[in-house]
């Protein structure tokens, strides 16, 4: 009879082991010892409890935190312990965490995962997730301190988009992709250096990083996809490794400081747009190995006076328009 009215009154479910429900009024609550999984939505926010929770102890039990499982929640603090193995997808999206600890043993973090937690401001990432996923720290605005450990070799789409107080990060060396719009709209960050094992930066990874000064491009590159740069407008000077092929549509368009551009043998194509409104940029030497200038790859360079370029390469009618060149030094 006492165990069945303790548990009426109880603000918890546990389930063969998994947290599937807390309903409870209190700012701290500790998951109970034995729990092992934290299940689907098991803090729904729209709960009254937990629009008061701030703070969730793990217990040393846990081993998994399911998707979505504390999605939109208040809390502010949590510990997940060594042990937890995986993140699900969208699991503290929208929380307000100040701060995560996550521990050495985790092997997955979801999609989604700490999108839009706004709050955060530091986070160190283990080299056993091996990737950071799709959209896993977007909008996260106040995040500055990002420590990406050795073992991670992918960067997806979106996964730091937004975060607008990032200032620098470390790559680890055994990166191989910088995904679509990885970094896009992180608007304080001002260096970034491209590990040697990165063969190709794709679509807008670094677009509208407007404070960005320094990048240091590393040899192996192969393709800087399309806008990968663009808006960046405090780069100054581009070295371009000697194995990049090519440089595709809008790649530094707009990249309105840019005054010097070091483009060795090897880049066969430049793309539309590729250097276009890039207003500061007073002279270009193209490679012997260029074969093709596309359409308005350098539009708008007010103030390009003077292009040394291949006699054999393929110019196309509107390559150039809307500059101010005066001299144009064929290369034989």
């Amino acid at each position: 009879m006492f165990e069945k009215l303790k548990q009426k009154f109880r603000k918890y479910t546990v389930e063969n082991g998994v947290l599937t429900g807390y309903v409870g009024g209190k700012n701290c609550f500790k998951v109970p010892q034995g729990v092992t999984t934290i299940g689907k939505r098991a803090f729904k926010s729209y709960y009254s409890g937990t629009m008061k929770l701030t703070k969730v102890c793990l217990p040393d039990t846990v081993v998994k935190i399911d998707d979505e499982a504390m999605l939109n929640c208040k809390i502010r603090e949590i510990n997940i312990p060594e042990g937890v193995t995986s993140i699900g997808n969208s699991a503290f999206a929208g929380c307000r965490l100040i701060g995560i600890d996550l521990p050495n043993s985790l092997t997955e973090i979801g999609e989604k995962a700490f999108v839009s937690c706004s709050c955060l401001k530091s986070v160190t990432v283990p080299g056993g997730v091996g990737i950071i996923k799709a959209y896993t720290f977007t909008g996260c605005g106040d995040l500055k301190h990002v420590k990406l450990c050795d073992g991670i070799k992918r960067i997806e789409e979106s996964a730091f988009s937004g975060c607008r107080l990032m200032e620098t990060i470390a790559l680890p060396k055994e990166l191989e992709v910088i995904g679509r719009g990885a970094f896009a709209q992180c608007v304080n960050l001002k260096k970034i250096e491209i590990p040697v094992t990165v063969k190709k930066i794709e679509f807008a990874a670094f677009v509208e990083c407007n404070s960005l000064e320094e990048v240091i491009l590393p040899e192996g590159l192969e393709v800087i996809e399309q806008g990968a740069f663009m808006q960046c407008s405090k780069i100054r000077k581009i070295v371009l490794p000697t194995t990049l092929k090519k440089i595709e549509v809008g790649a530094f368009s707009e990249c309105r400081a840019l005054e010097d551009v070091v483009m060795p043998e090897g880049v066969e194509s430049i793309g539309a747009g590729a250097f276009s409104k890039c207003s500061n940029l007073k002279k270009i030497v193209l490679p012997m190995t260029l074969k093709v200038i596309e359409n308005k790859a350098f539009e708008g360079c007010v103030a390009l006076k003077e292009v040394i370029a291949p006699a054999e390469a393929r110019v196309m009618t509107l390559a150039f328009e809307n500059c101010n060149i005066e001299k144009i030094t064929p290369l034989k």
